[in-house]
């Protein structure tokens, strides 16, 4: 269970992951993490940043990130243009990626999976997480996510929806 909330962080009782970090990243470096990523990845600042940080397996569902994206641009191809995805990751199991090449719109920046030290950067870069997964007990992503003052967006899964 999650121990407290304040404005920008929140606290896991069960994890020894260090959340503290993340909150003392967003403190002191969060405008220019964001700028660097962004200018490496070539996203413009008037753009939305959709990040998630997932490994490649069926039971993170990025398949249906995919398929949510793909809808977005049939319904909505002007918020669609107006979104870039950030997936870091790696993995076998990569059942996401062919539907990712069928975006117009929505562009897709692949970035392989790196220590949580390194991420913070890429978490500054975007204005909104995603976390899909559907047997994680605990999304780790989300507290890291949320302590860093992003909007998540989870499914139904016990710790990660309690928290959000």
């Amino acid at each position: 269970m999650a121990q407290g909330f304040a404005a920008n962080k929140i606290v896991n009782a069960y994890f020894s992951h260090d959340v503290e970090r993340f909150v003392s990243f967003y403190n002191t470096h969060y405008q220019t993490a964001r700028i660097q990523i962004r200018q490496k990845l070539n996203i413009s600042q008037e753009k939305i940043g959709l990040l998630t940080v997932s490994r490649y397996e069926r039971l993170k569902r990025l398949v249906d990130i995919a398929e949510a994206l793909v809808l977005v641009e049939k319904k909505r191809p002007d918020l669609a243009s107006r979104c870039e995805y950030i997936l870091i990751g790696e993995g076998e199991c990569q059942d996401h990626l062919p539907i990712l090449g069928t975006l117009r719109f929505v562009k897709v920046h692949l970035v392989h999976q790196m220590p949580p030290d390194d991420v913070m950067a890429y978490y500054c870069s975007a204005d909104i997480s995603v976390f899909a997964s559907e047997h994680d007990i605990w999304g780790l992503v989300v507290n890291e996510a949320l302590s860093m003052g992003l909007p998540t967006i989870c499914t139904d899964v016990v710790g990660a929806a309690e928290v959000v």
